[in-house]
C-alpha cells in the first residue's frame, strides 16, 4: 500500500454535492448533521480534459468537507489527496479557503458561496 506524506490527504469521494441543499450521490452533509459544524475546505485543481496542452488546461473548484470549524490549511498551501480505500491518487490541490457552515447558518453560507462561485453544485469528498 502507497505511503502518503506529511502533507497529503486521504479523501473518500462523494461525486457533485449541491452547495445549497447539502445532497450528493450518498448523502445530505446538512442532514447527517452531528453537534459539530462543518467546514468545507475550497480548493483549486487543474481539470485535465482532452484537447488542452497542460499549461493551457483550466482549473476548476473541488471541496473536501471536514468535521469543526476550520485549521484544515491556510489559504495557498498545496496539498495531494488520495481516495482512503485504494489510496490512489486523485488531485493535486491548491487551498482557496475553508468556508464554515453551522447548524443555524448553513442555507444562507451554501448560498453565498453558490453566487460567488457561479455554481450550484461542486464536485467533492469527505476526510477518512
Amino acid at each position: 500500500m502507497r505511503s502518503l506524506k506529511y502533507q497529503d490527504w486521504t479523501v473518500l469521494p462523494v461525486g457533485k454535492q449541491n452547495l445549497i441543499t447539502g445532497k450528493n450521490r450518498y448523502f445530505n452533509t446538512f442532514e447527517t448533521w452531528s453537534d459539530n459544524d462543518r467546514t468545507l475546505v475550497l480548493c483549486k485543481r487543474k481539470a485535465y480534459k482532452a484537447g488542452f496542452s497542460f499549461t493551457d488546461t483550466p482549473e476548476e473548484y473541488y471541496g473536501i468537507w471536514g468535521a469543526g470549524n476550520g485549521g484544515y490549511a491556510k489559504e495557498g498551501e498545496q496539498r495531494k489527496i488520495y481516495h482512503d480505500q485504494t489510496r490512489n491518487f486523485i488531485s493535486n490541490l491548491t487551498i482557496v479557503k475553508e468556508v464554515v457552515f453551522t447548524k443555524n447558518n448553513y442555507k444562507e453560507v451554501g448560498e453565498k458561496l453558490s453566487k460567488e462561485l457561479g455554481l450550484k453544485s461542486l464536485t467533492c469528498s469527505v476526510f477518512k
